[in-house]
C-alpha cells in the first residue's frame, strides 16, 4: 500500500521558508504546492528555490487552491484569523502556538 501524498500550503515566509518548505519537501508524502507570505519577490525567490508552483501574497488566495492542510508560520497574533478561515474552507492547519487560539 502506497502512501497519500498531502497537498500542503505554506502562510509564512520567515520560519515558513527556513524550516517548513525545506521539511514539507524533502517528505516523500508530501506535495507543497504553494507558499504565501507578504513580500512578494521573497515569497518568489522561494517559490523558485524549491519549485513551488505557486507565490501568493494572500493567504485567502492560498486557502481556495487545490491544498489539503497549511501551515501556519505566521506572527502569533495572525493565528486565530487564518486558522478559522482555513477551517471554514475545511483545510487542516498546523502551527505551533495552539493556546493562542
Amino acid at each position: 500500500m502506497s502512501a497519500e501524498i498531502v497537498k500542503i500550503g505554506i502562510i509564512g515566509t520567515r520560519y515558513g521558508g527556513m524550516v517548513h518548505l525545506p521539511a514539507f519537501k524533502a517528505n516523500p508524502c508530501s506535495e507543497v504546492v504553494a507558499i504565501c507570505g507578504r513580500n512578494k519577490e521573497k515569497t518568489s525567490n522561494l517559490a523558485k528555490k524549491f519549485d513551488v508552483p505557486y507565490a501568493l501574497s494572500d493567504y485567502g488566495g492560498l486557502l481556495g487552491l487545490d491544498v489539503d492542510a497549511v501551515t501556519v508560520a505566521t506572527p502569533p497574533e495572525t493565528h486565530k484569523k487564518i486558522v478559522f478561515e482555513a477551517a471554514k474552507r475545511k483545510k487542516a492547519s498546523v502551527m505551533r502556538e495552539v493556546a493562542r487560539l
